[in-house]
């Protein structure tokens, strides 16, 4: 009776560990393509909220804000958009300055990974 107990296997079998290293390869690759993606949007971010928080932005032009919003893309060597995503539009009290841009990256083959972003 003892002997049925030694040819038991234990751990992981061969097929486990190849769905286990698949999955992780998976996540890894879709980290390695959206973190950079995320980190040039948390940049862009903060350059938005510098001008929508700017006290002279009603005394500004439009083109004078998108200007300055373009320098801050180059500064920051943000190629994903250009300043002229930014609209600008007037407001009964203030004016409402709005971000919206996608960006497709390549995933595998023909899959593209598509994000959206709205800041206003």
């Amino acid at each position: 009776m003892k002997n049925k107990n030694k040819n038991k296997n234990k751990g992981m079998i061969l097929t486990s560990w190849l769905i286990i290293i698949t999955l992780v390869g998976f996540f890894l690759t879709l980290v390695i393509k959206l973190l950079p993606i995320y980190i040039a949007d948390y940049s862009i971010k903060q350059g938005f909220e510098a001008i929508t928080q700017d006290e002279d932005r009603d005394k500004k032009t439009p083109e004078k804000i998108k200007e300055e919003f373009g320098k801050y893309l180059i500064i920051n060597s943000i190629s994903v958009i250009t300043s002229d995503k930014l609209v600008i539009t007037e407001g009964k009290e203030k004016r409402i300055i709005q971000l919206d841009y996608e960006v497709r990256t390549p995933f595998f083959g023909n899959i593209d990974l598509i994000l959206s972003f709205h800041y206003e």
